[in-house]
């Protein structure tokens, strides 16, 4: 959203603004970590194998369960990425891993209706983010408890980045069809109020 509004070019304090969060959210390498891509690739196969193989009314809450725990994982990656610690990046690793296990366990009970080839080839893709998973909180575990000031925004601040983004094109496009100079002062304003509360204070 932000790139494609730094196109419009709507004013120069909006356009300020969206350059410091285009900045801001071009730092996020959590897709370049091997158990969340990963883990993101199982959860796609969850809902393609519960959608494709699992067709009877009986497995509705096993369904929605094993969604709700593939969906775990990647979710408690993405919070613990974006904590202020390592030792809160660990925890929610740990609930990742936790999750993790309760799919496969569920995965195995599934050879019911799912072919066995398929359970074993997500079963062997869990267990691959399992290693990553355990290797990731020992290496944690090893470190001080420092700031971890070189991971990524946080996701909350990315959120909050995406709603400045779309409340400035609103106020841009207000701002370049009035007539009235007060009114694109007014709108230039509560663009910068949005942007002051939502980018972080070294890049304000």
């Amino acid at each position: 959203m932000v790139q494609r509004l730094l196109f419009m070019r709507p004013s120069p304090v909006a356009d300020r603004y969206l350059q410091a969060a285009e900045e801001v959210m071009s730092d996020d390498r959590l897709a370049d970590l091997g158990a969340y891509r990963k883990a993101l690739e199982l959860f796609d196969l969850v809902v393609e194998d519960t959608t494709r193989y699992i067709k009877t009314s009986r497995c509705e809450r096993l369904v929605s369960q094993q969604i709700a725990s593939a969906d775990s994982v990647c979710s408690n990656i993405e919070e613990g990425y974006g904590r202020e610690s390592s030792v809160e990046y660990r925890r929610f690793l740990g609930i990742a891993r936790g999750s993790l296990c309760e799919t496969q366990g569920r995965y195995r009970r599934m050879r019911h209706w799912i072919p066995l080839d398929v359970v074993q080839h997500r079963l062997a893709l869990a267990e691959e983010i399992q290693r990553i998973l355990t290797a990731t909180i020992n290496r944690l575990r090893e470190k001080q408890d420092t700031c971890h000031c070189h991971l990524p925004l946080a996701l909350a601040t990315r959120l909050r980045l995406r709603r400045a983004a779309a409340l400035t094109k609103v106020l841009a496009l207000s701002c370049a069809k009035a007539s009235d100079q007060r009114k694109r002062t007014k709108a230039d304003r509560a663009i910068a109020r949005i942007w002051l509360a939502a980018l972080p204070p070294y890049h304000r």
